[in-house]
């Protein structure tokens, strides 16, 4: 059963969200450990969770700093429509890169090597690569997966 509260505009100032979005072996659950130290260190409490919905927003309205790690698109480089909705409102917005699998440069993108269709397809290295635009786009014209020299 839900109830309803009055929320003082003085607990929605507390309350913060931050989004950290990257690509695949950007280092975002690296970072949300990183800031989940920095909390707990403080004396706050935090909790850890996967799903993402508007249940962010409560937590923050309701006071809390919520912290999010998530991927900001898919391997077509689409946006995942919930991670959009969060950004919408999120507070602080942390986008990182991971370093391109193939020349070493930044790569906010993340590449499937493999022919699935499916838009979720669990995986890690054997399935995914971060990549900068040109590889992206070399490797979309390709579709070549053999391990680079920085693979």
């Amino acid at each position: 059963m839900l109830g309803t509260m009055t929320i003082g505009f003085s607990d929605i100032r507390r309350g913060h969200v931050v989004c950290i979005v990257g690509p695949m072996f950007s280092g975002k659950t690296t970072e949300l450990i990183r800031m989940h130290d920095r909390y707990r260190i403080a004396g706050k409490n935090c909790v850890l969770f996967d799903d993402l919905s508007y249940t962010c927003e409560q937590l923050a309205c309701e006071g809390k700093m919520v912290l999010v790690a998530a991927l900001d698109g898919n391997f077509l480089r689409k946006p995942f429509v919930e991670v959009s909705q969060l950004i919408s409102f999120s507070d602080e917005i942390k986008k990182l890169s991971a370093v391109c699998m193939d020349c070493g440069d930044d790569a906010p993108f993340t590449f499937r090597c493999t022919n699935e269709e499916a838009v979720e397809v669990i995986g890690g290295e054997d399935t995914y690569r971060a990549l900068c635009r040109t590889c992206y786009y070399t490797r979309s014209i390709q579709k070549d997966c053999r391990r680079s020299k920085r693979g």
